[in-house]
């Protein structure tokens, strides 16, 4: 925590685990993947505890290491009619939930708006965003605090 005692905006590896971890699914859902896991079971109940999405596929950055493409770019309605359908029920239960790319998910247009849906609807206790860095703006961070995001720069 800062001075403000907001959470950290920028975490490493080993601050992952905060102390504002909310109870959700994905707790029941954890023991249950490591007991599966212990047992050695081949079929299991449980559902992954870490979700990677790779949400962007053309780099919009255009930084001279991104990879450029034909790709549809992601958005917040990419992500309620196709990501949310078809993953929600892993999504939900989740411990971790990674947005990462080829591009800048937080420069997306409707960013502002994707953040203010995930920290109403989406219970996972991290959720994590890779960046380099350019979009973390005042608006963006607000944002990103409020939800208690970890973000990988």
């Amino acid at each position: 925590m800062n001075d403000t005692n907001e959470p950290p905006l920028i975490a490493d590896e080993h601050s992952l685990r905060t102390e504002q971890l909310t109870t959700c699914a994905g707790d029941e859902n954890e023991r249950a993947n490591d007991r599966e896991y212990e047992s050695g079971q081949k079929v299991l109940s449980s559902t992954p505890q870490n979700i990677t999405l790779g949400t962007h596929n053309s780099c919009n950055a255009k930084c001279i290491f991104c990879q450029d493409g034909k790709f549809t770019p992601f958005s917040f309605s990419i992500y309620k009619e196709f990501f949310e359908p078809k993953m929600g029920h892993f999504l939900s239960r989740a411990q971790r939930l990674t947005f990462t790319g080829f591009g800048e998910t937080l420069w997306l247009p409707d960013v502002e708006q994707f953040l203010d849906y995930l920290n109403v609807n989406t219970p996972v206790p991290k959720k994590i965003f890779t960046t380099n860095g350019t979009p973390l703006i005042p608006s963006i961070t607000d944002r990103l605090r409020r939800g208690n995001y970890l973000v990988q720069v």
